[in-house]
């Protein structure tokens, strides 16, 4: 564009112009004016202005075009005359023209000059265009960076783990929300990391103090994994951390993310699976030691029964002497110990004498409590906080207040240089939750707890995990069995209860054990005392597996005047019954035999006759099955061992003579299990 008053100057520039860039587009005018609506209207690469002309000089025209918006920046070159005052070409340096011509021009002059500009125009364009390309890739950087940046503040708020970012001086920066609902704590409560780990931490030592404050992630030394924090309300909680370096702050501190895992519930229910899994061991173990302790009792009880029997007959001899009596009396002695230890095996497997009947826990407490007082030989402090407002179970009372009194003598045991013993009691309700979480079948409901606590020497867990267990003892040998406890343990679980033991060395042991209450319980009737008959008369079939018992039974009733049939399998009793069924007032049959069990024997003989006699031997005299033999009509139970006495007293109860002559009858079997005696021995 070539602005200039003077038409003659328009046209050599014009002339010269096109004569070097025929190509070149020319815009004239020779008003000021026309030349701004050319620039906004046109496109100008560069601009040839004359420095003096009427009304708008070229100074005032380079300052408007420099200063509108609405025309493009252009190179603008100002032509002046050779006598131009140097000032006023600095005034059009400032006004925003890019260089001078001076009259005369000069052709090589003009051309350069007008390729300069051209260049400078270009290159303009071109930095025009890539600083618009920048402005527009920063402003979408920007944008992205900051939705990004949102993305992660907002994924960092809604995780769904506890979330911590903090500068590598400890200042914290942010929590997230699950953070804050699990710990308790909002970032006022934390503003440093050293005061979260004062408040979470449970630092056992100053140097684990030291390194719990180092920022994590930064320092190899700074612990990871696994803690145990304390929230807010002082609920402990197991987080396991994570931390990792993700970059700087504008000031150029490290930037520490610190990611935690909730373990709690994993860990509880690890915990709760270990431990039922070790329930589950220990059920198994005490049930596979019960067993075990039922059959050695069983064995033991056979081989005892010929030799307590044999003794009891010859002690009745008229031919023994003093000295003989004194031995047969030291044997039948260490008998009767004998099957009291095989009585204490039998109460550890639930398999012993049993009577149910209405106890007054609060009573047997009392009675228990009161024996042990003289024979202590050291003070013993006792005292009975009988609080429970029920007392009432249905139970054996014997086997109750053996079992107390095995725990207040343990207690005194506990204490060689005397101290406190309490025995308190208080009701509980057991729900299904708590019942589920024992080692063998307990039912929810309304339990008395008694519980016996000493202030002695305590037990490891190792022992603990023992004490239960037949023959284990830490007394000194020869002053336990080692039965105590593991009989206490089958009378529990025998009453449908719970065992618990609380000790720990030097801190004393408690015992508690829990009772299902009950308003009251109808107890199965017992011998109520057996008189011993005249020399016997009748007709009996013996059946028993053990030869040796077999023979001393037989001999016995022989003795006594009865005529006796003995067989030692289940099927010659029932074919010989079922031959001379006639001839046969009574049937002792034992439980234990091969083959066809006792009861079977029994249903097959009832089949035979409705109406036979029969009397039972067992190794225990209430369990399940000699409840159910009674219910099924035999006329009662003898327990093992048998001693001659009870064997002679109980038959002669049941084969009582005909009227009016000195033959002998059996007694009418009685009906129903409420008339059903179990002579047991006990009474």
């Amino acid at each position: 564009m070539l602005v200039d008053d003077n038409p003659d100057n328009l046209f050599g520039l014009e002339q010269v112009l096109l004569s070097e860039l025929p190509d070149a587009e020319i815009l004239r005018t020779t008003r000021p004016e026309e030349a701004l609506t050319l620039a906004r209207e046109r496109a100008v690469d560069v601009a040839l202005v004359d420095l003096k002309m009427p009304g708008m000089d070229g100074i005032e025209l380079c300052k408007r075009l420099k200063a509108c918006s609405a025309t493009p920046s252009f190179p603008i070159v100002l032509v002046t005359s050779h006598e131009t005052d140097p000032a006023l070409r600095a005034a059009g340096l400032e006004a925003g023209a890019d260089d001078f011509l001076s009259r005369p021009i000069d052709r090589i002059e003009l051309i350069a000059s007008i390729r300069v500009m051209l260049r400078i125009r270009r290159n303009e364009d071109q930095l025009h265009r890539l600083n618009t390309e920048l402005e527009d890739l920063v402003a979408v950087r920007t944008a992205s960076f900051r939705e990004s940046e949102e993305r992660f503040r907002r994924a960092v708020l809604d995780a769904p783990i506890p979330i911590m970012i903090c500068a590598e001086d400890g200042e914290i920066l942010q929590i997230n929300r699950v953070w804050t609902e699990l710990a308790g704590y909002t970032l006022r409560d934390i503003p440093t990391y050293s005061v979260w780990v004062q408040k979470a931490y449970r630092l056992r030592s100053a140097l684990e103090a030291v390194e719990a404050v180092r920022v994590p992630g930064l320092d190899p030394r700074s612990r990871q994994g696994e803690r145990v924090i304390r929230t807010r309300s002082g609920e402990e909680r197991v987080w396991d951390f994570s931390s990792s370096i993700m970059g700087h702050l504008p000031d150029g501190r490290r930037l520490v993310v610190t990611m935690a895992t909730d373990r709690t519930d994993q860990r509880q229910a690890q915990e709760e699976k270990r431990r039922l899994a070790v329930q589950m061991r220990q059920a198994e173990k005490m049930a596979a030691i019960g067993e075990l302790a039922a059959g050695i009792a069983h064995n033991i009880n056979n081989h005892l029964a010929p030799i307590l029997g044999n003794a009891e007959m010859l002690q009745a001899s008229p031919q023994i002497t003093r000295e003989q009596a004194e031995m047969l009396d030291d044997i039948m002695e260490a008998s009767r110990r004998a099957a009291d230890l095989i009585e204490q095996l039998l109460a550890f497997a639930r398999k012993g004498r049993f009577q149910s009947g209405p106890v007054d826990m609060h009573q047997i407490i009392r009675e228990a409590a009161g024996l042990p007082r003289l024979a202590a030989g050291v003070p013993i402090d006792m005292t009975l906080d009988l609080r429970a407002e029920e007392s009432d179970l249905a139970g054996d009372p014997s086997q109750l207040q053996n079992a107390v009194l095995n725990l207040i003598l343990n207690a005194c045991d506990a204490m060689p240089q005397g101290g406190e013993l309490t025995i308190s009691t208080d009701c509980v309700d057991l729900d299904e939750e708590a019942c589920r979480h024992r080692p063998y079948e307990v039912k929810p409901g309304r339990y008395l707890r008694v519980s016996v606590a000493d202030i002695g020497i305590g037990m490891d867990e190792e022992t603990k995990g023992r004490i239960f267990q037949p023959f284990f003892t830490t007394k000194e040998p020869g002053k336990g069995t080692g039965m105590g406890l593991a009989s206490i343990y089958g009378c529990v679980k025998s009453h449908g209860g719970i065992i618990e033991v609380d000790s720990a060395p030097g801190h004393g042991t408690t015992f508690d054990l829990f009772f299902p209450l009950a308003p009251a319980a109808e107890a199965v009737p017992v011998s109520a005392g057996l008189c011993p008959g005249e020399a016997g008369a009748g007709r009996i079939l013996c059946l028993d597996h053990e030869t040796p018992l077999l023979h001393l039974t037989a001999h016995v009733l022989e003795r006594l005047g009865y005529s006796v049939t003995s067989v030692s399998t289940a099927e010659e009793a029932i074919e010989h019954y079922r031959r001379h069924r006639q001839n046969i007032d009574l049937v002792v049959l034992d439980f234990e035999t091969p083959g066809p069990s006792g009861l079977e024997v029994l249903h097959q003989l009832k089949a035979i006759n409705p109406e036979v006699h029969i009397l039972m031997t067992a190794l225990n005299g209430g369990d399940r099955m000699a409840g159910e033999a009674l219910s099924e009509g035999t006329l009662g139970v003898l327990s093992m061992p048998l001693e001659i006495r009870r064997l002679a007293e109980t038959v002669a109860e049941y084969v009582r003579p005909a009227p009016g002559t000195g033959e002998r009858e059996a007694e009418p079997a009685r009906a129903g299990k409420d008339s059903a005696r179990s002579p047991s021995g006990r009474g």
